[in-house]
């Protein structure tokens, strides 16, 4: 018996290589002299690191001084948290995302720079937050 074969999917615009996940139409994910597997790719069969990287995330307003609104450019994957975190990257307060839009109330914040951290899995984006 031989080898499991593996897709990677190199991603030219930010220069990473990830795990494909196809669909197995014919065969077998596995290496056999003279034999065939056939599959198919859609943009569904790459992995949750694509989904992350192409997600567009807003924040406004920024500087803010009640509530700050994170919108999504399409629906995270379940299981994405935002965080927000003090400028040495302590976690202040912690929600999964459940919607394209979401608000956080930082009405009782000291005035400062904060971090807003989207997450899902090892994949994550920081971006600055100021509280006015």
């Amino acid at each position: 018996m031989g080898n499991q074969i593996e897709l990677k999917v190199w991603k030219n615009e930010n220069g990473k290589e990830s795990k494909a996940q196809p669909l197995v139409i014919e065969g077998e994910m596995i290496f056999n002299k003279q034999a065939s597997v056939f599959v198919s790719l859609n943009n569904q069969s790459t992995n949750v690191n694509d989904m992350f990287d192409n997600l567009k995330i807003d924040m406004y307003p920024n500087p803010a001084s009640n509530n700050v609104t994170i919108r999504f450019s399409a629906l995270p994957a379940e299981g994405t948290q935002i965080k927000l975190m003090d400028i040495l990257g302590n976690e202040i307060l912690s929600h999964v995302v459940q919607n394209t839009q979401e608000t956080l109330n930082i009405q009782d914040l000291p005035v400062g720079m904060y971090l807003i951290k989207t997450e899902l899995h090892n994949n994550y984006r920081i971006q600055k937050l100021i509280k006015k």
